[in-house]
C-alpha cells in the first residue's frame, strides 16, 4: 500500500557539466539513473532534491542554481510500489565532488557523456532527451 504523504512524488537531480551527466547504478533496479528519491512529508520538491543529492552523491547545490526541466509519470512496477510523478531538476553548479555516497544502494556512480549513455538507463531517456535544449 502507498503512503499518500510520502510515496506520490519523486525527485531526480541531473548534475550536468558540459555534455556530461552524473548517474548512479541502483542495486534494487540494476540499471543507471539520476540520483534522487521520494519527497518526505513536509518537504518541498526543491528541499527533497537538495537533500537527495547531498545524501546520494555528497554535493551541495544552491537552490537558486537548480531548475525544473522535466515532469514524468512513473508507473508502479517491481521497483516502484505506487504510481508516482517524477520531477527532474537540472543543476550545473555545485560544491564538492560527486561520488557514490551510498554504496549500499548504488553499485557504481560515474560521469557519462550525453552521447554515450549506458544502455540500461532506467526511465529517464525522455529526461535525457529534454537536456539537449539545456
Amino acid at each position: 500500500m502507498c503512503d499518500i504523504s510520502t510515496d506520490l512524488m519523486y525527485v531526480g537531480i541531473v548534475l550536468k557539466k558540459d555534455q556530461y551527466v552524473f548517474l548512479v547504478k541502483r542495486r534494487d533496479a540494476g540499471g543507471w539513473s539520476f540520483p534522487g528519491g521520494t519527497v518526505e512529508s513536509g518537504e518541498t520538491l526543491a528541499q527533497a532534491a537538495l537533500r537527495e543529492i547531498a545524501e546520494e552523491v555528497g554535493v551541495q547545490v544552491d537552490q537558486t542554481s537548480m531548475r525544473l526541466v522535466h515532469v514524468l509519470p512513473i508507473k508502479a512496477d517491481g521497483i516502484n510500489k505506487c504510481d508516482v510523478i517524477g520531477f527532474y531538476f537540472l543543476a550545473d553548479s555545485w560544491q564538492g565532488t560527486a561520488k557514490n555516497n551510498e554504496p549500499e544502494r548504488h553499485s557504481a556512480a560515474q560521469w557519462f557523456h550525453l552521447d554515450e549513455l549506458p544502455a540500461d538507463i532506467i526511465l529517464e531517456r525522455t529526461v535525457v532527451d529534454s537536456l539537449t535544449a539545456c
